[in-house]
């Protein structure tokens, strides 16, 4: 039985772009003479935005979907139907507060969102398997699913623009998960408020981040395990208000900051710690702000 009526049908057909070769830029810094992102050829295009039954609907008349414009999947009863022919959203990713989802496995080919990717308030939500392709996003967010162990599922991500933001998930153990997690990182990493997080495990590759890195509010984190090999920043360091940590020495080898450096409200942290961290750094080009560390 087919998820949409003939009149909603030919609505949303309207939109529908002729089927086109489906080629996604490289990430930034990928040499432009490289092959392009391959998605598939003859994928159909609909414009709009779009709930989860409604592209189920479009599953049922196209094998290869591209959304130019924004899905959501927000408030559904138990588990997605179908999406597998989702290849490309050109907008915004939005699944949030499901309160029985635990499985993103209806979008196993989408490789590509030029907006936000936002993962959020999904209780049973047990990992991220069903996003082993996606491979570049403007931003993506996790926040909120207390069921997360870890972060396996995004296994091809190489690219994100902006933000990588890993949020208030209380059951994160590790960041495991990342393995095309390359040396180099277009954008920045926000790392707070899991309750349960012990280590950094699982950005070991990063050596070069164009952005920031924030981690803070972390209250189980007792070390920075996992960032070893980070030489460079293009922003701003801060580490705040990490209970338990104790160990900074894996920061020992970063060579420069772009932005400030904070390491602010660590009550277990030592100053010798933190003052052997500014001291290694060679170059910091904003402020260096040190408070309310341990003795």
């Amino acid at each position: 039985m087919r998820f949409m009526t003939t009149l909603t049908l030919v609505s949303l057909l309207a939109g529908c772009t002729a089927p086109q070769d489906d080629l996604v830029p490289p990430p930034p810094g990928q040499d432009e003479q490289a092959p392009l992102l391959q998605i598939k050829e003859s994928t159909a295009a609909l414009q709009g935005s779009f709930d989860a039954n409604t592209l189920a609907g479009a599953c049922v008349e196209f094998s290869d979907l591209r959304v130019e414009g924004n899905v959501t999947v927000k408030d559904i009863d138990g588990e997605l139907p179908d999406l597998s022919c989702l290849q490309v959203v050109t907008g915004d990713l939005v699944v949030s507060a499901n309160s029985e989802l635990s499985s993103l496995a209806a979008f196993s080919e989408l490789r590509y969102v030029g907006g936000d990717v936002l993962i959020a308030h999904n209780p049973e939500l047990l990992d991220l398997l069903g996003l082993d392709r996606l491979r570049s996003a403007g931003s993506v967010t996790v926040e909120g699913n207390p069921s997360l162990l870890d972060l396996e599922g995004l296994d091809s991500l190489v690219d994100v623009r902006d933000t990588f933001t890993i949020r208030a998930n209380d059951g994160i153990q590790s960041l495991e998960g990342l393995l095309s997690l390359g040396d180099t990182w277009s954008g920045s990493f926000v790392i707070a408020d899991n309750a349960d997080l012990r280590d950094l495990a699982g950005l070991d590759s990063l050596a070069h981040v164009s952005g920031g890195i924030e981690i803070s509010e972390n209250p189980v984190l007792g070390s920075m395990e996992g960032l070893q090999g980070l030489r460079t920043l293009g922003d701003t360091l801060r580490v705040h208000a990490n209970d338990g940590l104790t160990d900074i020495d894996a920061l020992l080898d970063i060579e420069a900051i772009g932005g400030d450096l904070l390491v602010t409200d660590n009550p277990r942290l030592s100053a010798e710690s933190v003052d052997a961290l500014v001291e290694a750094i060679a170059e910091i080009e904003g402020s260096v702000i040190l408070r309310d560390n341990g003795e």
